[in-house]
């Protein structure tokens, strides 16, 4: 009984073990793509809402 409790003891461990660890790798994952979507996607966000649509309707910028 006890080597079966110390064998349970060790998969259950190794399960969390091995969860973290994919749960570590999806985190990281998930922070490259978000970055990478930010850093393609906030500049042109950051200049047409600079340009904003106030200028585009009083024709301050021409195309």
């Amino acid at each position: 009984m006890a080597l079966r409790s110390h064998k349970g003891v060790l998969t259950f461990k190794w399960i969390v073990v091995y969860l973290l660890d994919a749960a570590g790798a999806a985190a990281a994952v998930v922070v490259v793509v978000v970055a990478a979507v930010v850093l393609t996607c906030y500049r042109p966000l950051r200049q047409v809402q600079y340009v904003g649509p106030d200028m585009w309707l009083s024709g301050e910028v021409l195309v």
